[in-house]
């Protein structure tokens, strides 16, 4: 299992605003927003976004990403 980058705080919230998209994920410092997840893609989103710098384009919340939507 990877592990946060140093300095990366992993929180719990309430609702924000995306709950009918399942299980969400908000990168804050980029505001990269991360939707109907399952427990591996954790780790993929750790290794590809947070230690690689590149978002995970398949998870990314297309209702708030769209330039990767068109």
């Amino acid at each position: 299992m990877a592990h946060l980058p140093e300095g990366t705080i992993a929180a719990a919230s309430r609702c924000m605003g995306q709950c009918s998209s399942g299980p969400t994920v908000r990168i804050a410092a980029d505001e990269t927003w991360y939707c109907r997840l399952y427990a591996e893609d954790v780790e993929t989103i750790i290794d590809q976004h947070l230690l690689g710098g590149e978002p995970v384009t398949e998870k990314l919340n297309s209702r708030l990403h769209r330039t990767f939507y068109g």
